[in-house]
């Protein structure tokens, strides 16, 4: 089993490969691009109700705790 630290970091690493312009916030299209980097292969529609629910504060944007917390609900990662 991984330690909680090694997860967190995995979820650094990728976070950080998805967010192309490095402003430290996940957009609906990294977002979109990124759910295919964790395997999931989506719709349109079924990444943008991803974003949605990853979003939890409304935003606008899935920030980096926000897309940690998602990455464990869908447990991916």
């Amino acid at each position: 089993m991984a330690s909680n630290s090694h997860v967190l970091l995995k979820n650094r690493d990728v976070f950080e490969s998805i967010d192309r312009d490095s402003d430290h916030r996940l957009g609906r299209g990294e977002f979109a691009d990124g759910c295919a980097a964790v395997g999931l292969h989506l719709t349109a529609l079924e990444a943008e109700n991803e974003f949605r629910a990853a979003d939890t504060n409304g935003g606008g944007f899935v920030l980096f705790e926000e897309f940690t917390v998602w990455c464990a609900k869908r447990q991916v990662i």
